[in-house]
Order: C-alpha cells, then sequence, then structure tokens
C-alpha cells in the first residue's frame, strides 16, 4: 500500500541486553525512520552491531537518526565493505547520543572501513557522527564521503575521529579550512584525497568508480 516500514531494526524492550546484531550480505532500501534505532527511553545493553558487504539506500529519517541509540549502550557499531546512499539526509547518521555512563560504564568503538557513503546527512549543521557517551573511540578508514555538506561532528564529547586514507568528493566540511570553524573535528591525517570518483550512475544507485586514481570505498565498486 506504499506505506514505508520506520525500522529494519529496532531494539524493543525498555532494559534489554542484546548480543551481536549482524546485518551481511543483504540490500536494505525504503523505510520511514531508522535503520536501526531503539525504542524510546530504553536503557539497554547492546554488545554489537555490524553491517558488512551490503547496500543501504533511502532511509528517510523522518524524527529520527540514521542509526538511533539515544540512552543504551552500544559497545561496537561497525560498518564494513558498504554503501549507504541517501541515509538520514537531513538528520544525523550516527547517533549515540546520551552518556549513559552512570547506568552502564564502558566504552562506545565505532569504525567505518571501505565503505561508501553518498548523501549521507546532506543538510547544514548535520554531523556524520553525533556521540556524546562518556568514552569514546572513532575510526574510519578508505572510505568515500561524497555530495554531503555534514561534518564529522561538532560535538565536544565526540572522540577525534582516526582517519586515514579516505575521499572527500563534494564534502567539504570533513577537512578543515583556513579558518576552523569552532567545535568542529576535521579529519587530520594529511593522507586524504578529494578526487572525483567519477560513479558510473550515482542517481541510479550504480557507483562503480571510473576514476583510476581512487580505490577506497566500498570494494564492490573497485574494479
Amino acid at each position: 500500500d506504499n506505506t514505508l516500514l520506520d525500522n529494519p531494526i529496532r531494539f524493543a524492550t525498555m532494559s534489554g541486553t542484546y548480543g551481536n546484531i549482524t546485518i551481511d550480505g543483504c540490500e536494505i532500501r525504503n523505510y520511514e525512520k531508522s535503520l536501526v534505532a531503539e525504542v524510546s527511553g530504553m536503557l539497554g545493553v547492546i554488545e554489537s552491531v555490524k553491517i558488512n558487504n551490503s547496500i543501504i539506500t533511502n532511509i528517510l529519517t523522518n524524527g529520527a537518526d540514521g542509526i538511533d541509540i539515544r540512552k543504551s549502550l552500544l559497545k561496537k557499531l561497525t560498518l564494513t565493505n558498504s554503501t549507504f546512499n541517501n541515509v538520514a539526509a537531513a538528520r544525523d547518521f550516527i547517533r549515540v547520543d546520551n552518556d549513559g555512563s552512570t547506568t552502564h560504564p564502558g566504552n562506545v568503538n565505532i569504525s567505518i572501513e571501505n565503505c561508501t557513503l553518498y548523501k549521507v546527512s546532506n543538510t547544514s549543521g548535520k554531523r556524520l557522527l553525533y556521540v556524546r557517551f562518556k568514552t569514546n573511540t572513532i575510526a574510519v578508514k578508505n572510505t568515500i564521503i561524497a555530495e554531503t555538506v555534514a561534518t564529522f561532528t561538532n560535538q565536544s564529547a565526540t572522540s577525534q575521529p582516526e582517519c586515514s586514507k579516505n575521499n572527500y568528493f563534494n564534502a567539504p566540511n570533513f577537512i578543515a579550512p583556513a579558518v576552523p570553524a569552532s567545535g568542529v573535528k576535521y579529519d587530520i591525517s594529511g593522507n586524504h584525497t578529494t578526487l572525483d570518483p567519477q560513479f558510473e550512475d550515482a542517481a541510479a544507485g550504480n557507483f562503480k568508480v571510473k576514476n583510476p586514481n581512487v580505490n577506497v570505498g566500498d570494494p564492490r565498486w573497485i574494479d
């Protein structure tokens, strides 16, 4: 009936303890709210969420964020070898928001590696990473971030992302300008590039890289 469902994955108990959630080799598209979310007010513990070798398209985030865990402890989030196309275009891509350390002491670990992110959080003032859990470690490596006006983060509680060999195309706010914006964190690796990947047909979801000088991103698109 053309009514979109809210979430493909939603943790639904107020104080649940969850193990390891894996999405592998999937295509997920056209959801109204989040890719991964918790029930409002949940104070649970999630061991890990891993998304690998998958294509995620049109997660609309109406009233939500892309990966939206606000009060629970998500110990580990890993995104690898995957494409995220038009995910959270008007919201934050990854939100691990509340400092739940008094309820759940521990570290939040987030890793994005060998991914293609296209028009993710493509709204001024929005963030790839909105992480305010007291202790967090973040790595973003070998990833294409393209066609977005977002930043990594402007949150003091979000740790400096460890970046390596990322390519930012038409994504200017991930690289420090001459006068950096207050509170914004940038790629300080010194080994990033800003090349046009020359996608085959991004509008049709074909992110095959035709620029031979770009060899990062989701491996499915690289010869």
